[in-house]
């Protein structure tokens, strides 16, 4: 019988979920200044939205999902990542 605790293994291959949003933009290497550039918004705004603090106005959430070529409901759901 094995005798090493579980509890004290490393854990690989952690996830955590994030807006759809922050996954496509890193993807493409853009800065979260970039688009808030193309949207018409802050940086800070962006950092806001993507940390769930903040909501954009339906304009500006469809200004940004047009970034990338999604849909306002694809770009402002979750999806798994590695952390």
């Amino acid at each position: 019988m094995n005798n090493v605790n579980p509890m004290s293994q490393k854990t690989t291959g952690r996830r955590k979920k994030v807006l759809r949003l922050r996954k496509e933009r890193r993807a493409r290497e853009m800065s979260q200044a970039t688009l808030a550039a193309r949207v018409g918004l802050t940086k800070q705004s962006i950092c806001q939205i993507e940390a769930g603090v903040r909501q954009p106005s339906l304009d500006k959430a469809r200004d940004i999902a047009k970034q990338f070529g999604l849909t306002v409901e694809e770009t402002f759901s979750y999806v798994e990542v590695a952390s």
